[in-house]
């Protein structure tokens, strides 16, 4: 199966070829940093990228995926799958912003509880996306640090009830 094939498949047959072995999650995550290392420049999708710390907790997956097998245990639902994080939950370790250059330097020594729940079913962080939405005040605004942008390379606008 080619990479790409690997990074469109839905989640629930991603995570079942894992558990299976049919598919590494080694195998699985580089496939997805290819595609975000293709994509990310014209969609800027991925504002924060970790692809050291997530090739090594694939490989660490794939490892307790083995002995759990060869033990007759059982892996979390997720197992093994990619996944980024929107860039305004706290992931412990990896940089998160907040859509906002206050923020720019922020890293977190505790995960938002939604982090802490998909890493205990499995998940593997390869980073963290971009914020999209309207920013909360003026100050917010004035200092965005990215914004996701469409197909044709153009800035998502703002829902305005002109």
């Amino acid at each position: 199966m080619s990479g790409a094939e690997i990074c469109f498949l839905e989640a629930a047959e991603l995570a079942r070829l894992i558990r299976a072995r049919e598919l590494l999650a080694e195998e699985t995550m580089a496939a997805c940093l290819d595609q975000i290392e293709r994509t990310n420049p014209r969609v800027n999708a991925i504002v924060t990228l970790v692809p050291e710390l997530a090739i090594r907790d694939a490989r660490a997956s794939d490892d307790r995926l083995r002995e759990a097998l060869a033990r007759g245990g059982d892996v979390g639902p997720l197992h093994g799958l990619p996944v980024a994080h929107k860039d305004l939950a706290p992931t412990r370790g990896i940089r998160t912003t907040f859509g906002s250059l206050i923020y720019e330097d922020f890293v977190p020594e505790e995960d938002a509880l939604i982090v802490e729940r998909l890493r205990r079913a499995g998940a593997i962080t390869v980073g963290l996306s971009t914020r999209r939405g309207k920013p909360a005040t003026p100050r917010a605004r004035a200092t965005r640090i990215s914004s996701v942008r469409g197909p044709e390379t153009r800035q998502y606008r703002w829902c305005t009830a002109d």
